[in-house]
């Protein structure tokens, strides 16, 4: 059986590795970044909702398609089997136990997105752009 720790690993360096674009890696490393301080700040439903919003963005930007990235592999690390982080944690099968496991899950995970950007990818956490 495998450990949720290698699990989030894997699924971290596959979003590193998997058919990535070079030059969009300060930009992947950004959201990289920014995940767990938003989760800690406003709470894992509104900052999966918030990475969806940014992921379905109508225009084909690299800054959407870096959120489509996280959000996917994200979701792979989670092991949600098909479904999307924000309706999950919006489900009615989501309560608050379940919705404070994952919480403390997706924190984990996104330990090792960022150890992955800044070792693989190379990007600075201290020079992170703000985006809204």
């Amino acid at each position: 059986m495998i450990s949720s720790e290698k699990r989030y690993a894997q699924a971290a360096y596959s979003s590193m590795t998997d058919g990535f674009d070079p030059k969009d890696a300060a930009v992947f490393g950004t959201i990289c970044h920014q995940f767990p301080s938003m989760v800690r700040l406003n709470g894992l439903r509104l900052t999966a909702i918030f990475y969806d919003a940014k992921a379905s963005a109508s225009d084909s930007s690299v800054r959407s398609k870096a959120y489509s990235r996280y959000c996917k592999y994200m979701e792979q690390a989670l092991e949600l089997q098909g479904v999307r982080l924000s309706e999950f944690v919006n489900s009615p099968a989501c309560d608050s136990i379940r919705y404070r496991l994952l919480s403390r899950q997706a924190l984990a995970a996104s330990i090792w997105f960022k150890r992955y950007a800044e070792a693989i990818l190379k990007v600075d956490a201290e020079a992170q752009e703000v985006d809204a």
